[in-house]
Order: structure tokens, then C-alpha cells, then sequence
């Protein structure tokens, strides 16, 4: 192993996405290993990843197991082989090159975060995500973010209560102690689940201001 960070892919069908998000990784100045789990494809994703980019530890599954169980796999290798981060990223999403590099920069500095986030945008660039803006950046999430912009006073660092797993910076030791994510919920609130366990724990999770990413999927 030569890198601190494993990123974890669960490929379905990602053909419209792949290139895109598997050059973001390499283009980052964090150097990354990749993992990626694919569950079932059927439009030649395993063939175009395989043969592109054979540096990439990947793993066919013969059924669909859902985000959860699929991502519990690199999870468990990320433990194994003594990663000190896990990235979780959604197929149809990528990074900028610091990316990573700047969450793992926040996250040093602030150990009591499980989980961080970039700021999740979509592919135009000139919005966030919206489901990012709703169950992220609103006031239930946290209700200072809106007025420190407005009053200039932006912070790197914010709490929230939640952030949803398209683009997750996991600190690994902490992991270790709370589990990965539960199979009683095999597609949908896996990631709202082992958030409410990150915190039953007392740590926290986060978003970087300064870190910017995509999530392609206003369509």
C-alpha cells in the first residue's frame, strides 16, 4: 500500500459517468488507491474499467447488493490493509484535484470528524447539489452557515447533521468503533443510519467550504 486513502466506487451501469469520475482520481494531488465493487452491470462498465484503468482493485458481484453492502466490502479492505481514510464516491460524481487533499488537511486538524464533505455541486458548476442545499445546508442542518455568509464570516469547517454519501471522507480508526454501514437497510438510509450511529458516538460530521466536488445528477 502506498497511499493513506482507499476511494470506494460502486459501479451499476456507469458507463456515462466512468471516465469522468476515474480521471478526476487520478488527476488528484492526494494520491489515491482505488477500490471498486460493481453489482451487476450490464452495459460493458466492468470491461471499460478492467481494461482502462488495471491498477484499480475491483470485484464483481453476481447480484445487485445495494450501496451499503457493496461499499461495506471496501470498507472492510480499507481496515484490512490499514488505510487511514476510506472516500466513498458515487459513481456519477467526481473531484477537482484537492478535493481530497483539502478535506484530509481539515480532517487532521479537527480528529473529532468522522465524516467530511466537500461541497457537493452540480455538473454546471454554478449550483450546489440540490438535495446538498436541502438536508445539508439548511438551518434544521445547521443554522449558522446562511448568516456567516451574509455577514462574511465563512469558516472552513461546519457541522451538520447530515450529509449524504456521494462524496465521504471517513477517518478508518474511527470506523473501526462504530461499525460499517447496517444490512437492515439494503438501499436508501443506509448513510442516514451510520450517521446517527457516528454521533451517538460523539463524533461529528462535516462540511470543508474550501473543498469543492460534482454530483452529475440534477437530470
Amino acid at each position: 500500500m502506498t497511499a493513506s486513502t482507499l476511494v470506494i466506487i460502486v459501479t451499476y451501469n456507469a458507463m456515462q459517468w466512468a471516465k469522468r469520475c476515474f480521471e478526476s482520481l487520478i488527476n488528484s494531488t492526494e494520491r489515491v488507491d482505488i477500490f471498486v465493487v460493481d453489482n451487476g452491470s450490464t452495459d460493458g462498465t466492468q470491461d471499460y474499467i478492467t481494461s482502462n484503468y488495471p491498477f484499480v482493485h475491483f470485484e464483481q458481484s453476481l447480484t445487485n447488493d445495494g450501496f451499503g453492502k457493496a461499499n461495506n466490502k471496501g470498507l472492510r479492505y480499507a481496515i484490512k490493509e490499514g488505510y487511514e481514510y476510506a472516500y466513498l464516491l458515487n459513481q456519477d460524481a467526481w473531484i477537482f484535484p484537492n478535493t481530497i487533499y483539502r478535506l484530509i488537511d481539515v480532517q487532521k486538524k479537527n480528529p473529532e470528524y468522522a465524516i467530511l464533505s466537500p461541497m457537493q455541486m452540480q455538473a454546471n458548476m454554478e449550483y450546489l447539489d440540490d438535495n446538498f442545499i436541502e438536508y445539508t445546508c439548511g438551518f434544521n442542518s445547521n443554522q449558522k452557515l446562511f448568516s456567516d455568509l451574509f455577514a462574511n464570516r465563512r469558516k472552513e469547517l461546519y457541522e451538520v447533521d447530515f450529509v449524504m454519501a456521494a462524496h465521504w471522507l471517513m477517518d478508518i480508526s474511527i470506523i473501526k468503533k462504530v461499525g460499517v454501514f447496517s444490512p437492515s437497510f439494503p438501499h436508501y438510509r443506509e448513510d442516514n443510519n451510520l450517521v446517527s450511529r457516528i454521533q451517538y458516538h460523539g463524533y461529528k460530521v462535516g462540511i470543508v467550504m474550501s473543498s469543492l466536488a460534482v454530483h452529475d445528477r440534477e437530470n
